[in-house]
């Protein structure tokens, strides 16, 4: 198996790149909800002429969507799979971001006749999920919990997203420009200035920070520099500004040591 990158714009994957780069590609893997690293959503029309792509080149499209639940920006787009009318799709998702790590569960929505070979590889590879887990999990989905727990995470990490977005425009604006409209658990941010953002997330894990870098995400094009920052865990405004503080010392440090001869 060879994976070849794709470019991805504003609207997502470029589905035109990839048919010029891979047309007889037997899998897209994709995450159209937010396209991982930089949050943006795939458009209609990009969904659209994938799915025609998989049905033309009679492969396969793995949406893997998750943390979908946390967009908050927009009109929530039907799935790939839900588009689908040819059954090219595979539909990843998991609860280990709506409800807790430790559960481990996930699930694959796809074609009838991927179900056999499915579970033949799932046995193989997995030792297999309690079934008391899965007795429970299907009680709180069916009795309604799951819905009113996810509303009200929603609500939370609305609030929290807001809060860190507002904090870092406002104290770092002028240093890295954050994206708004990234979706899902993390916040996407460019940096403004000489630093590599791969130094200063090295620096930031000295603070106790956990930032993610941009540039290495990238596979092939030149690497755009930007920090990935996660919020869900901030509760308080307190908590927020001294982690910014702790950031934006880490862009003073780089800054000075620039301006020294």
């Amino acid at each position: 198996m060879r994976a070849v990158p794709v470019a991805v714009d504003s609207e997502g994957i470029s589905v035109d790149d990839g048919y010029q780069s891979a047309f007889h590609a037997r899998m897209a893997v994709t995450t159209p909800t937010k396209q991982s690293p930089l949050g943006v959503c795939m458009s209609l029309r990009r969904r659209t002429a994938l799915i025609d792509w998989a049905r033309e080149a009679g492969a396969w499209i793995v949406e893997d969507d998750y943390d979908n639940e946390f967009c908050f920006e927009g009109k929530h787009l039907p799935t790939l799979h839900n588009l689908d009318a040819y059954g090219r799709t595979f539909y990843l998702g998991t609860f280990s971001k709506t409800l807790h790590p430790s559960l481990r569960v996930a699930y694959i929505v796809c074609p009838d006749e991927a179900v056999a070979p499915l579970r033949r590889a799932a046995k193989s590879l997995l030792d297999g999920i309690s079934l008391l887990q899965q007795k429970v999990l299907t009680a709180f989905i069916a009795e309604g919990h799951f819905a009113l727990h996810l509303k009200r995470s929603r609500s939370i990490c609305a609030a929290r997203s807001k809060m860190v977005i507002d904090a870092l425009t406002a104290q770092l604006g002028h240093r890295i420009s954050v994206c708004r409209k990234s979706c899902g658990l993390q916040i996407f941010a460019t940096i403004d200035g000489p630093s590599t953002d791969v130094a200063i997330c090295e620096l930031a894990g000295q603070k106790g920070l956990s930032v993610s870098s941009l540039s290495s995400r990238y596979v092939s094009a030149e690497p755009k520099q930007g920090l990935l920052l996660g919020y869900a865990n901030f509760a308080t405004e307190v908590q927020v500004s001294r982690s910014v503080d702790s950031l934006r010392e880490c862009l003073d440090y780089f800054a000075q040591a620039r301006a020294e001869p």
